[in-house]
């Protein structure tokens, strides 16, 4: 299991997921394998991932979203981050009577239910059933699932992080094509994002941007200089605004007054760089140098 999840991608870790269920279910000898989540939604649990045996019908649909207040006995252990096992659902207390019944509606005999925790917070449940024969819990089924249960809990972690991670990518995209300025970031020289102002600015589209090097933009008078600068951003704050020249896709001469600062992207040390063409102000100061240069002669 461990390796399996290693080796996926956050795209791949629901197929994972599901793959370390049918595992844990078949080594197990059960009927169902099941992880509910909770999503945000302190008043409900999502039925996220399942296995079960050929001839058992899938309860997914049937239990998609859960209310809390549908098994409080069970929610309470879990809270306490205690593991759930029950051999003979008949044989449950008084207490979890609403338990008993949603378990005997889904013709449940037998469970076994650990907690997917991170620290001290609960998000979810990975879940053990039999439905054709009750079942003895024995201690290395527990010590199993929990087991397990850090492995799967871990996989969703990775992969709620990388949602997250593409949604605030999302939305930095959104923003940064609605700015004025050019937005671009790169590293080992190449860029791997620019907005749309930086298309307008340089002509070229975005993929064809991705596809060069970051020298080819500067002005060969300025390319080491501009490289220098570069290298010597710091993470910490941006740097500030400095004038160079750079070469569009026309090969026309551009000056652009940019910032720059350190970032990681996509895992790696990067550069984010804003740039705003400058290049009238600079032609309206070299007229107004000749004009002034005109009338002393």
């Amino acid at each position: 299991l461990s390796t399996r999840f290693i080796q996926s991608s956050g795209q791949e870790l629901d197929e994972a997921i599901t793959w370390a269920l049918r595992q844990l279910g078949e080594f197990t000898r059960v009927d169902r394998c099941v992880v509910f989540q909770m999503m945000g939604d302190s008043e409900n649990v999502h039925f996220t991932h399942e296995w079960c045996v050929p001839d058992l019908e899938s309860t997914r649909y049937r239990y998609a979203v859960v209310p809390m207040d549908t098994f409080p006995w069970a929610y309470e252990t879990y809270r306490r981050f205690q593991v759930v096992y029950v051999s003979d659902v008949d044989d449950l207390p008084t207490e979890a009577w609403r338990e008993q019944e949603m378990w005997r509606a889904a013709s449940v005999q037998s469970v076994l239910a650990v907690p997917l925790a991170i620290g001290m917070e609960l998000h979810g449940v990975i879940a053990l059933t039999t439905e054709r024969e009750k079942k003895p819990w024995i201690e290395e089924d527990i010590r199993l699932l929990e087991t397990a249960a850090q492995m799967v809990m871990n996989a969703i972690s990775r992969q709620k992080s990388e949602e997250a991670l593409h949604r605030m990518e999302a939305q930095f995209r959104t923003l940064a094509d609605q700015l004025p300025a050019a937005i671009a970031i790169f590293n080992d020289g190449r860029f791997v994002y620019v907005n749309e102002a930086s298309e307008r600015l340089s002509g070229y589209a975005r993929e064809e941007m991705e596809s060069l090097d970051l020298s080819a933009f500067l002005h060969p008078e300025d390319r080491e200089t501009g490289l220098q600068v570069l290298g010597a951003v710091s993470p910490e704050e941006m740097s500030r605004g400095a004038e160079a020249r750079f070469l569009n896709r026309n090969g026309e001469e551009r000056w652009v007054e940019v910032q720059a600062r350190r970032i990681e992207f996509g895992g790696k040390d990067s550069f984010l760089v804003a740039a705003i063409d400058t290049t009238e102000r600079h032609q309206a100061a070299e007229a107004l140098r000749r004009s002034e240069e005109h009338l002393r002669t």
